[in-house]
């Protein structure tokens, strides 16, 4: 199980010149944070976000 608190929460992306693949992501929980879960990207990286599965993902108190 992991948490995450007080930061940005769980992100995936932004520097991916090569992509992302095949991500699992569970028994999260995110608490007081102003961002739960999320998949960055920017125009002029290009790497593609592929294949992401959640489960058991718990986002409370966000702001």
């Amino acid at each position: 199980m992991a948490q995450a608190a007080r930061g940005d929460g769980m992100s995936i992306g932004s520097e991916l010149d090569s992509g992302a693949r095949d991500i699992l992501v569970r028994n999260l929980t995110v608490d007081d944070t102003p961002l739960g879960v999320r998949t960055k990207s920017d125009v002029g990286r290009g790497g593609l976000v592929e294949r992401v599965a959640y489960g058991n993902v718990c986002l409370k108190s966000l702001w």
